[in-house]
Parts: structure tokens; C-alpha cells; sequence
């Protein structure tokens, strides 16, 4: 059997586990890790994979790159719902409390691109406990996805289009709490901010009289 060429696209810590259990299971294959859009440009460039996968990726691909190449990229939502920026934080901002990991073939489009499959989140608890779920599924993702390209199975289904909705990547400014959010927000509304701007991402923030912000890493509901 042809080895098979695998490239591994990450940089969040949560993602490196998941290309950590690449390298420890698929050895037989001829992996290769870029982990900056610096070294993507200098290690991918002109390159042809026969699955890339990216895993946690903020930067875009470049289209003369996806057009020759299977690319699959993880996004922490079901998709088609929350395409776009932030969709971590805009789920728990929004309420919910469990979503999908979706691995995607990757079109020129944000999001839109036929899916290989699905693994179920938790939204709840802190945020690193969301991200533990989010590392678990992605795993799940990987293996199928590398066993798939090894048989020569991959298969993409089109996503349904009537379910889709959009959301924009938060601003750090959006991390504020205001004396309107303290009034007119529930609790639980306050709660689920401050635990989705948890670290690494900019935290909830209140500004203060003498004009400081008074950053809020922790929230609890009695």
C-alpha cells in the first residue's frame, strides 16, 4: 500500500494533542506539522498532501492550496450553524449547552464546505472543560478521517443550507461588562459571558470609576 502523505495544520494546545496522537498512531504514514501561517507559507507552498487536515486553524488557506489538495478543517459547531469567527464563545454567549466538533472539506467559502462527520461537545462548566470536550471529539475526527484516507473511503455530504446562520469574530472591546448588561441581563446570561472569555481568550472586564478594567476570570450562581 502507497504511504499515504498527511499534513497536520495547528497551533492551540488543544490541537497538538490531537497531532500528537496522529504521530503516535499513524506512523506507517508521511506526516508533516506546520504550526504557524509563517511556516505553511515556507513548508506547503506548492506541495500536494493527500489529506490536510487543520485542526484549530485561525488563518486562511490559500485557495491555489485547496484547490489541489483535500482539505478538512474542524470547526466547533454543527454545522451549518455558527459558520464564522468566535463560534465557541458565541454558542455559550447564546446559551447552549452542547454543540458538535464538524470536520469539513474545506471550499472557498467560510464554513460552507460538504462534511466527512460529526462528534458531540459539552458547552458546560468552564471553559476548559469545554475545550477538553472539543480536544476528545476532534480526536474521534482525526482517527476516522486517517483511517478513511487510508482505505480510500473519504466521503463529503452537502450541508443543508436552510439550517445556516453566521457569527463574527468577537472583538476584545466585546469583552466588556456594562452597568446596561449588570441590569438587563439574567445571572445565568452574565455567567455564560464570563466563562466563554475565560483564558486564553480576552477576559470578561468591568471598567471601573478611576477608568481601570477590573478583569473577571471566575463566575459562580447561587
Amino acid at each position: 500500500m502507497e504511504q499515504k502523505k498527511i499534513l497536520i495544520c495547528s497551533y492551540r494546545n488543544w490541537a497538538n494533542s490531537v497531532k500528537d496522537l496522529i504521530f503516535l498512531n499513524y506512523q506507517d504514514c508521511d506526516l508533516t506539522w506546520i504550526q504557524s501561517k509563517a511556516e505553511f507559507k515556507e513548508k506547503a507552498k506548492g506541495k500536494t498532501y493527500d489529506l490536510a487536515l487543520f485542526i484549530g486553524w485561525s488563518w486562511i488557506v490559500p485557495k491555489n492550496f485547496i484547490s489541489r489538495n483535500t482539505c478538512v478543517c474542524f470547526h466547533p459547531s454543527d454545522l451549518p450553524k455558527y459558520r464564522g469567527g468566535s463560534p465557541i464563545q458565541n454558542q455559550i454567549i447564546d446559551g447552549l449547552t452542547e454543540s458538535k466538533v464538524t470536520a469539513f472539506k474545506m471550499d472557498f467559502g467560510i464554513d460552507t464546505g460538504p462534511i466527512f462527520g460529526k462528534e458531540k461537545i459539552s458547552l458546560q462548566g468552564c471553559l476548559s472543560d469545554v475545550l477538553d470536550s472539543i480536544e476528545y471529539a476532534s480526536k474521534m475526527l482525526a482517527q476516522r478521517l486517517l483511517d478513511a484516507c487510508i482505505d480510500d473511503s473519504l466521503c463529503f455530504y452537502k450541508q443543508d443550507e436552510s439550517q445556516a446562520t453566521v457569527c463574527t469574530r468577537r472583538k476584545p472591546e466585546q469583552s466588556e461588562i456594562t452597568i446596561n448588561d449588570i441590569l438587563s441581563c439574567t445571572s445565568l446570561q452574565l455567567h455564560n459571558k464570563i466563562r466563554s472569555l475565560q483564558d486564553p481568550y480576552p477576559n470578561a472586564y468591568i471598567v471601573c470609576g478611576d477608568g481601570k478594567r477590573l478583569y473577571i476570570k471566575m463566575s459562580d450562581i447561587e
